[in-house]
């Protein structure tokens, strides 16, 4: 039984594994303290592999400091592929236990994966070479602060359904901007890939990704808990 967690930038993702199978996951705000020790206290487990991106909170510190088998997924863990990336010292954790979580699932083929969180990053794997490395962008609520903070009269909002192309007032204009531009940009980089890889795959992610699973032109596969996969098959790896 394994408990793996991916500390992003804006949330705290945990998931329980019993047999290799994930049994249950959940999002947690860091300022859920009690939700999150509760978690550890209900599932109890004594193996954890973790990614971070972040400091770790001094309370949630002190929980991995009392299991007795932690595994922190840096740049010097060996992994179950190889990771072609330049400065791997600069690589996010999250992006390889991606890309070690598409090997795992769609063995022997090339996958392209869009994960919709803080940044939206495309990350490539190849079965014959490995990771690839690939794009970093900002993420939606990124996208929609930075519209307000630099400039002096647009307002901060967020996302909603039903958005307009044509927008009719400022609110709509930027909904309209943002969304069916980070569209238009996913679909691009699909067709640039698939071009190069006919037999591609392309697998969803991240905390936005309902946003625009649907929207998106080509074929898609949803994985909203990837990046657990790739933590727990690199702890298996390093078991």
């Amino acid at each position: 039984m394994i408990i793996a967690a991916d500390f992003g930038n804006t949330a705290l993702k945990l998931g329980f594994f019993d047999d290799n199978k994930l049994i249950v996951s959940k999002k947690f705000s860091y300022s859920d303290r009690y939700d999150i020790e509760n978690f550890f206290k209900t599932f109890n487990c004594k193996s954890f592999v973790f990614s971070s991106v972040i400091a770790i909170p001094d309370y949630l510190g002190f929980i991995i400091n009392s299991l007795e088998s932690v595994l922190s997924v840096d740049s010097l863990t060996p992994l179950p592929i190889a990771n072609n990336y330049g400065t791997p010292q600069t690589l996010g954790t999250d992006r390889i236990a991606n890309a070690v979580g598409v090997a795992a699932i769609y063995p022997g083929q090339p996958v392209l994966v869009i994960d919709c969180g803080t940044c939206l990053k495309f990350d490539f794997f190849h079965p014959h070479t490995g990771y690839e490395g690939g794009a970093i962008s900002p993420g939606l609520n990124m996208r929609f602060k930075a519209l307000h903070e630099y400039t002096a009269r647009l307002p901060l909002i967020g996302f909603r359904e039903n958005i307009p192309l044509i927008g009719k007032n400022t609110e709509e204009s930027i909904l309209s901007g943002v969304v069916y531009g980070m569209l238009a940009e996913m679909n691009g980089i699909i067709t640039q890939y698939s071009s190069q890889f006919p037999d591609l795959i392309c697998v969803i992610t991240g905390g936005d990704y309902l946003h625009f699973y649907n929207s998106l032109k080509t074929f898609i596969f949803a994985a909203p808990d990837l990046t657990l996969t790739g933590l727990r098959e690199i702890l298996r790896y390093n078991q």
